[in-house]
């Protein structure tokens, strides 16, 4: 591996850090559906007992963990959103590096993913986790893994595998999925044609399910002391899938043909290379792996067939049409994989870690005052920050806010919601479970009550107006003052 080649990588990593890291945002309000959740467990609250989350289980006690030394605002969430972006083009250009043993073929891949997977968003990725690689960034570390196993014959390293797709599978339930299955596939792919090996590496995997599930559950009894309702788990899945909510027709003919066309051709020749005998132990199984994970994932698309999602699911088919290019050239540059570990693998690590820790030192123990609004309320920032202080001076530490943007007033007034369990209230996905909060708000009485003061516009949809008619129809409470973007209702008794 030459000086010149080692400079080219570097120039790489450095062109991605400089072309995705951004923190000069307009912040949407999709953050709070990540946010939300962590500030309910940085305030006591328990996943799978009293709170709930639409976009998984580990990845919010992560993100909780995170800003207990990070002060939790929507600025420094979204400056690990970006690092996440910056860390996850990284990694899977240097496992393109690596599997391909090329170099010009994985710059022409990480270009065309960072093109279509992050400029050509409808929406500001960095605004919109939940189509990143905080949601969907798994399948990268189990990828780099196998890479890693199978250059260096550590086998010991299965067992890192087998965690971190464990790990996948509970950080959130659609996301692990893929991971769970294409993982599977590769070990059926490497296995065979032992079918007794094939059974007792899926027995691995199973045991590794086990234990995480088992440290979930006795992790949640020791802090709760109540044993987790895990049907909480898919419960957002089940609702979108069978509930039907959301979910947009896949036109007759469009792009994403293309993405079956791939895909279908290379399970083909999976598929031949399997009943011809002639597997390829690491090739074969990995480009299985690869597969497998675009498959699952383009189920994201079938359910919300926007343009746009084709953006969200392009990584894993980019990824296995430069393995198709490079196999048809079949010009493979020679290079020894502990000299790429050594000279592009390990400072590329060292470098990104310090890079994307700085903004946290800088910031550590205080909260920047730049751009902390939500991008539809940049025109009323007097009137949102006199909401915020309200909420900040009420005395309880859970305060009743019936707003589509709660999960910003909670964070920035440092409070949990009285009434929704995940402090995000757009996690109110149906009529019935709105019109049990309005239940839960009149049984429960709490002497103060926050309410959108704009509560008929579009943007609060059905959910808000619900609860407003329920409150004001009840009669118990009145209305004490106009807060800025919030109106404050008061128990009758308790003035």
């Amino acid at each position: 591996m030459t000086r010149e080649q080692i400079g080219i990588d570097a120039v790489v990593v450095l062109a991605i850090a400089v072309a995705v890291f951004n923190i000069d945002i307009r912040l949407a309000d999709g953050i709070g559906y990540y946010l939300g959740p962590a500030n309910a467990v940085l305030h006591g609250k328990m996943l799978l007992v009293d709170i709930s989350s639409q976009y998984g289980l580990l990845s919010i006690y992560a993100l909780a963990g995170f800003f207990h030394f990070v002060p939790i605002s929507y600025v420094n969430f979204s400056i690990l959103n970006s690092i996440l972006y910056v860390l996850g083009y990284s990694y899977i250009y240097i496992i393109l590096r690596v599997w391909l043993k090329s170099q010009l073929i994985p710059i022409l891949g990480i270009l065309v993913i960072i093109l279509q997977n992050y400029f050509i968003q409808g929406a500001d990725p960095i605004a919109v986790p939940q189509v990143g690689f905080l949601r969907f960034g798994w399948f990268i570390p189990v990828m780099l893994v196998i890479l890693l196993r199978h250059k260096l014959h550590l086998n010991l390293l299965r067992g890192l595998e087998v965690l971190l797709v464990a790990i996948a599978f509970f950080w959130g339930v659609d996301s692990g999925m893929y991971v769970l299955g294409a993982y599977v596939a590769f070990l059926v792919v490497e296995s065979l044609p032992s079918i007794r090996l094939v059974v007792y590496r899926l027995l691995q995997v199973t045991s590794s399910l086990l234990v995480v599930f088992i440290a979930i559950t006795v992790f949640t009894f020791l802090r709760s002391y109540q044993w987790p309702n895990w049907t909480e788990y898919v419960q957002y899945a089940l609702t979108y899938s069978s509930g039907g909510i959301g979910m947009l027709p896949m036109p007759v003919v469009g792009t994403y043909l293309g993405f079956l066309a791939v895909y279908v051709i290379i399970a083909g020749y999976v598929i031949i290379n399997l009943f011809e005998g002639q597997k390829e132990s690491l090739s074969l199984a990995v480009i299985t792996f690869m597969t497998t994970y675009g498959i699952l994932q383009f189920i994201y698309y079938v359910g919300r067939s926007h343009p746009n999602n084709l953006h969200n699911v392009i990584i894993p088919l980019i990824i296995v049409v430069c393995w198709c290019i490079q196999k048809g050239l079949k010009r493979y540059t020679q290079l020894d994989f502990v000299t790429i570990s050594i000279n592009v693998l390990v400072p590329t690590v060292v470098a990104i870690t310090i890079l994307c820790a700085l903004p946290f030192v800088v910031i550590r123990g205080k909260t920047l005052d730049t751009n902390q609004y939500l991008y539809f309320l940049e025109n009323q920032r007097s009137s949102v920050a006199e909401s915020v202080e309200a909420v900040r001076q009420t005395s309880e530490d859970r305060v009743a806010i019936v707003s589509m943007v709660d999960t910003f007033f909670l964070v920035e007034g440092g409070k949990t919601n009285f009434i929704t369990d995940s402090d995000n209230f757009l996690q109110q996905v149906t009529t019935a479970q709105v019109t049990e909060i309005a239940e839960m708000l009149l049984t429960k009485r709490p002497s103060t009550i926050f309410i959108d003061h704009d509560h008929t516009n579009d943007y609060n949809m059905f959910s808000v107006p619900i609860i407003y008619k329920a409150i004001t129809i009840n009669k118990d409470y009145r209305l004490s003052a106009n807060v800025g973007y919030l109106d404050e209702y008061v128990l009758m008794e308790s003035k």
